[in-house]
């Protein structure tokens, strides 16, 4: 086998990827559980049937792996999810034991905006076609602390891997070696029982330069995606794959998709927003060699270069030699935003392109070449991003205080690390060549690396920089942020709707804490809150608090935030961003057609107890802040603009709790409306259509119309907008007299009919 000597240049190494995680010696917590918690506020739970247990029992595959559950798809159920689309399901699979393994799901989806799918001809020009997507879930196995899962949902199929602590990775997969007349019959089982599954090992084994490892500090330890940062990786798979997929676009899309599920579900769960970008299948001969993994990094590199819409790019081939997949993975590391740059190979003598390139060879049961193990595909592709954005092996002596495990004799000079216990193997290690250790998804990358790749994230400059541009705009509505991130001066926290594409963001809350701790969204009882109820009503909400003396009405948008119990409140000064939009002023306008936007007022809360329960608070609970052109204060908040939203920016000196915007006026009975400008109405008396003439120098179709009846309710109507006249229905309405309020470009006009 030729092999190619790769050395060192800058900060550049290679790295050779087995396909296997190192140890932490604590539980890595579960970015994924917390999201998940979150949305069970948010959103009901729909429970699916989608598999029972299966009468069928395959002699090949019990003699391969142990304790295989046999399960029998209901593929009306599975329609119904695709149909479906909810937020949230539950999945039950009946496990080996007599009992089932529940599992919580959420509903996500891992495409970037302008997500496109290529083939790549015999040509070798990529050509973008039109390929069906599956639908992401990503969640939890309920009772099981830290344990996360993937599901990809296609028409026809599913496919799945989730890990437990104790358990380590299941794979769910339909039985290839025996589907079933309708495909549907699938096998459920434990990575960590495969009969002599550890055997692979990677295709080279070149000693490697190191780098010290000696930028993790604290700021690389935050979490929640902290650096608006996001990582978008271009996918592609060879011939050798396309073939292995029966030579079908869809089918080969559909597992280069299942398999970035589970590898953004892992870096997400580190706070690492990685997303799919791109999809490319070579779909005719592409002249790859396999005498080594060094080859098809190479090939691939000089092929790519900078021809890829993304940050990294990985090939994943689908080579097999007597049956198994033979050569493992390779990647350039730390090359994250490294321009591509020629090296000469000192052996060979052979031009080769360093990059931020990888590939992996993915894998199947050694005797059963049908049955495919996603997990151990997962462990070679996420592995090999790893070494990409910066990471060495768990075994280099270059981390801090030198190896973190024994799993594989030490790259350098030191002594071996602790030895892990059983399931504690982490991303970037070699420990599935341990038997009495094994992997185990639900530890991550464990500190170190979770650390390093999480710096390099935030320390790249190149990579797309995002901040939400638009605010939670739909009436009667709670998110709560599943995403922060800092600018440098601002932590942003908003929710993502559950997508990988930026332009649906929506953001809650700005806050500047000025160093001072308050948690992040990924810890366990950190809320941030937004709530619309009543929303573009053109009524605001009416106060009955204590605090809310004299016809004090508020937005319909308020904002909260319960910090987690092992942080206290901020004892200094803390900047607060609350975003609000021109509807939120209407709102207001609608119930008080003199308010204005600078005559608003910001009113927060200063305890846990008046925010909890606002209908009980009192003046002494709450701060109140007038607007002002100058600084944003303790007393007075200043008007900002971003998007498609506003903000009130002030400063609170007792707490971060929660709050809104009002205004204070006489009470809203006819009487007591301010008139502004006189509206022309006819006829009048009327008994089923009213006609408004607007002012000349004002558009119909810009106008909000308000009718109060003489309690100070408001009624439903409906008008049509014709030019400089407004008609309006108002056949429902009780006889009586009503008031009728026209609002306009800031402007509002008065009028009183007759309903007969």
């Amino acid at each position: 086998m030729r092999k190619t000597t790769f050395w060192s240049m800058t900060s550049c190494l290679i790295a050779m990827a087995f396909i296997t995680p190192s140890v932490s010696n604590a539980q890595h917590k579960s970015v994924i559980g917390i999201n998940i918690a979150n949305e069970k506020q948010l959103h009901n739970i729909t429970s699916y049937s989608l598999f029972e247990k299966s009468s069928f029992s395959d002699a090949a595959i019990n003699k391969e792996i142990k304790n295989v559950v046999y399960l029998k798809l209901n593929k009306q159920v599975l329609q119904k999810i695709m149909d479906d689309k909810n937020a949230l399901i539950s999945i039950a699979l009946p496990s080996n034991d007599g009992g089932t393994k529940q599992l919580t799901l959420n509903n996500y989806n891992i495409l970037d905006e302008g997500f496109k799918v290529y083939e790549r001809g015999a040509d070798g020009i990529k050509k973008a076609v039109n390929v069906p997507m599956g639908q992401f879930y990503r969640g939890i196995v309920e009772g099981a602390a830290n344990s996360l899962a993937g599901f990809t949902f296609q028409n026809n199929s599913v496919a799945a891997v989730f890990s437990t602590v104790d358990d380590g990775n299941y794979n769910l997969v339909l039985n290839y070696h025996n589907p079933g007349a309708d495909n549907d019959e699938y096998i459920l089982f434990r990575e960590r029982d495969i009969v002599n599954g550890k055997g692979f090992k990677c295709g080279v084994d070149e000693s490697a330069n190191s780098i010290k490892v000696n930028d993790e500090g604290d700021a690389a330890g935050k979490n929640a995606f902290n650096s608006c940062h996001k990582l978008r990786v271009s996918m592609h798979g060879d011939y050798k794959l396309y073939q292995r997929n029966g030579s079908n676009l869809a089918n080969s899309t559909a597992y280069l998709t299942l398999l970035f599920n589970m590898d953004a579900i892992l870096y997400n769960n580190e706070g690492i927003n990685a997303v799919l970008s791109e999809i490319v299948v070579h779909t005719a001969p592409d002249g790859y060699t396999f005498g080594g993994s060094d080859e098809v990094l190479v090939k691939f590199a000089a092929e790519t270069l900078t021809n890829f819409d993304g940050d990294i790019a990985q090939m994943v081939t689908g080579y097999r030699q007597n049956g198994w997949a033979p050569l493992g993975g390779l990647a350039w590391i730390d090359v994250l935003c490294q321009a591509p740059f020629k090296q000469i190979d000192q052996q060979s003598g052979d031009t080769i392109w360093v990059g931020p390139y990888s590939m992996v060879d993915n894998n199947i049961i050694n005797d059963i070449e049908q049955v495919p193990v996603y997990s151990w595909d997962v462990e070679a592709s996420t592995h090999e991003m790893g070494h990409n954005i910066g990471s060495p092996h768990t075994q280099s002596c270059t981390w801090p205080g030198g190896a973190i495990d024994d799993c594989y004799p030490v790259e350098g000079s030191c002594s071996p690390g602790p030895h892990p216990g059983p399931n504690e193997g982490t991303i970037m290690s070699y420990c599935h060549l341990d038997n009495s250790v094994g992997i185990g998804f639900a530890f991550g990358f464990g500190p170190l690396p979770g650390n390093r790749i999480r710096s390099r994230i935030a320390s790249k400059s190149c990579l797309s920089s995002f901040k939400p541009t638009t605010t939670l705009t739909v009436a009667n509505t709670e998110r709560i942020a599943n995403r922060q991130c800092n600018d440098g001066d601002w932590t942003y926290f908003y929710y993502d709707n559950n997508t990988a594409d930026e332009t649906d963001d929506e953001l809650l809350l700005m806050l500047d804490a000025n160093g001072q701790s308050i948690g992040d969204v990924d810890v366990t009882g950190m809320v941030v809150k937004m709530t619309t109820q009543g929303y573009g009503s053109n009524t605001g909400r009416a106060t009955t608090a204590p605090y809310g003396t004299g016809s004090w009405t508020e937005f319909n948008r308020t904002w909260s935030v319960t910090l987690p119990s092992s942080v206290t409140q901020p004892d200094a000064a803390v900047g607060v961003r609350f975003p609000y939009t021109n509807q939120d002023v209407l709102d207001v306008k609608g119930t008080y057609a003199n308010a204005t936007e600078t005559t608003l007022k910001v009113v927060t809360f200063n305890n846990q107890a008046a925010a909890g329960s606002p209908a009980t608070a009192t003046s002494n609970d709450v701060n109140f802040y007038t607007n002002t052109t100058g600084s944003a204060s303790a007393t007075k908040w200043k008007k900002g603009t971003v998007g498609n939203y506003n903000y009130a920016e002030f400063i609170t000196n007792s707490g971060i709790f929660g709050g809104s915007m009002g205004f204070k006026d006489g009470e809203t009975a006819i009487g007591n409306v301010k008139e502004t400008g006189v509206l022309s109405i006819y006829p009048n008396p009327a008994y089923s259509v009213l006609n408004v003439q607007v002012p000349e120098n004002l558009k119909a179709n810009e106008s909000i119309i308000t009718i109060v009846d003489n309690l100070g309710r408001v009624m439903n109507v409906n008008a049509n907008k014709n030019g400089n006249r407004l008609s309006i229905d108002i056949s429902q309405l009780s006889a009586g007299v009503y008031c009728i309020r026209l609002l306009n470009n800031g402007q509002g006009f008065n009028g009183y009919f007759v309903k007969k």
